[in-house]
């Protein structure tokens, strides 16, 4: 919401209207009451026109040089978004390979198990085939 705020500068009472609070307009005109009065203090020469012109730019190079910055900081946080998503994705890839060589681990687990099984019985059989030659007197001491 905008509000109307008087701004003391050099002097001469402003009215503008502002979505900044009351604090922020206090702040901006301090600064630049601070900042005029540097520059006339520099310069003594100088109108009151061309010290606002001087103080125009100096923030304009200022409000540049921020946006520059916001500029590049915005395309890093892009390309921290596109690795973080490239990473996101490269661990799910992970993750589902991860699942699919648990689950060929649990089957090859299942086949030993079956194979053991497989050899007991086996071994059984073997144990009661030597018994049987054993008992008819064929077993392989003799």
């Amino acid at each position: 919401m905008a509000t109307r705020s008087k701004v003391k500068v050099l002097g001469t009472t402003y009215y503008i209207t502002t979505s900044g609070s009351e604090d922020q307009v206090r702040r901006i005109e301090e600064q630049m009451n601070e900042q005029l009065a540097a520059i006339q203090e520099q310069r003594p020469s100088l109108s009151t026109l061309d010290a606002l012109v001087i103080l125009s730019l100096n923030l304009m190079d200022e409000i540049t040089d921020a946006e520059s910055s916001t500029d590049r900081m915005r395309e890093q946080l892009s390309q921290y978004l596109e690795d973080a998503a490239k990473a996101r994705m490269e661990l799910e890839d992970q993750k589902r390979l991860c699942e699919r060589v648990t689950q060929e681990l649990e089957d090859e687990k299942r086949l030993c198990a079956q194979f053991r099984q497989e050899l007991e019985k086996q071994k059984r059989q073997f144990d009661r085939a030597r018994m049987e030659l054993s008992r008819l007197g064929l077993d392989e001491e003799q």
